[in-house]
């Protein structure tokens, strides 16, 4: 886990994510060493000797010993003689490091049956586990303000904001901060976990399926954060189509994802549409000229993002 050099004990969320630039990554031995002693109970028994950590964790004296040499090297635990001790490490980073391993995992049983056939999975598969709400209101936090001015550069007078998918919340926070009116909808289940503390920040809540129940609108805004990279070409367009309907005229649509063919990291995210779902893409471009024209849209505009490199797409309900 790189340590952040400004402050000791913590760490940045650079390279915690499947998405880190090449040379950024975290290297995959310790990601799973990590992931190993947060499930075992390993670090919970810290600090002490192996032996005693073994004892308490009820694992292996020698693999014990093994685990934390590894956690040592990586940063995430010092020894001082015999005795072993955790570095403190940010929550944020450390939940992150935790999918990651796990999406490691993911790709290495499922990737190769994917290239045969997209739904396959060896029956050893364990399902992906889903992502904590907070681990992805941290990935998406660098972004939170370019994408709200961005959205706001483009929301009529006096119209509201939909922020669809958003269930970590992020997004739609920066709109209420904003004093715009705001609504985020998301699955049901979903909703029910983050209603209250959203409510608590003045946005309202919806819950529904986006393929079948879009919020009523009108809307001046609709906003689609790394949502369409998890559905294939004719699910994307029937929700553009969707989502044109709920739009105020002169209204905007605004869609945040990795683009293939803009950064390198794109082709990564699409190694993970392929593992986490059965017809995501890193889409291009063109193809999102080509849906949003279709829905008709206008005006369409692709600007790229600092960190992580996402790109943002955003078009104009005509008429």
């Amino acid at each position: 886990m790189n340590p952040d050099p400004t402050t000791p004990g913590t760490t940045t969320l650079r390279g915690h994510s499947m998405m880190a630039e090449p040379g950024h990554a975290t290297d995959w031995r310790h990601l799973l060493a990590h992931e190993a002693a947060v499930e075992s109970g390993l670090y919970d028994a810290l600090p002490g000797t192996a032996a005693e950590v073994a004892e308490r964790a009820g694992l292996g004296l020698d693999a014990t010993r093994a685990v934390l040499g590894l956690l040592v090297v990586a940063g995430y635990a010092t020894a001082t003689g015999t005795r072993f001790e955790r570095v403190p490490q940010d929550p944020e980073a450390e939940a992150l490091l935790v999918t990651q391993a796990r999406a490691l995992r993911r790709w290495s049983q499922v990737l190769g049956p994917r290239l045969r056939s997209r739904t396959a999975g060896p029956e050893a598969a364990r399902p992906p586990a889903p992502l904590r709400l907070d681990t992805l209101a941290a990935v998406a936090r660098p972004v939170v303000g370019p994408v709200v001015r961005a959205c706001l550069n483009r929301l009529p007078a006096g119209s509201r904001v939909l922020d669809l998918g958003g269930g970590h919340g992020a997004f739609a926070r920066g709109f209420a901060a904003q004093d715009v009116p705001v609504v985020l909808q998301d699955l049901p289940a979903v909703v029910d976990r983050v209603g209250p503390g959203l409510a608590a920040d003045g946005v309202q809540v919806h819950a529904g399926d986006l393929h079948e129940d879009l919020a009523p609108g009108p809307f001046g805004v609709v906003l689609l954060s790394t949502v369409t990279n998890m559905f294939n070409a004719r699910l994307n367009r029937d929700l553009l189509a969707g989502v044109h309907d709920i739009l105020v005229p002169g209204g905007s649509i605004a869609i945040v994802s990795y683009l293939r063919g803009r950064t390198p990291i794109a082709d990564a995210f699409a190694v993970q549409m392929l593992c986490f779902s059965d017809g995501g893409d890193a889409h291009d471009e063109d193809v999102y000229r080509t849906w949003l024209g279709t829905a008709g849209f206008t005006d369409i505009e692709v600007n790229d993002l600092r960190e992580p490199p996402q790109s943002i797409v955003v078009a104009t309900r005509s008429g």
